[in-house]
């Protein structure tokens, strides 16, 4: 099960009342690094359309392993 949980895509949903999703937002449009990958609107963060369905497997798989933060209790 752990190694298909990256598989399923879905757009982050934000909330522009966030901080975060502000500085977000900037550094998507800001950045060459991020806007060359990623979208975003007032209401959701995803990647391009131009990006391959490969490239963001794979993108989730590397943040999958490598950021997977255990759940608070």
């Amino acid at each position: 099960m752990k190694e298909r949980k990256y598989v399923r895509h879905k757009p982050l949903k934000v909330n522009m009342e966030h901080t975060w999703c502000k500085i977000l937002k900037e550094i998507v449009e800001h950045d060459c690094r991020f806007s060359k990958y990623f979208t975003m609107n007032e209401k959701e963060f995803d990647f391009k359309e131009t990006i391959s369905k490969e490239v963001k497997l794979e993108a989730r798989k590397t943040a999958f392993e490598l950021y997977n933060p255990k759940m608070r209790s």
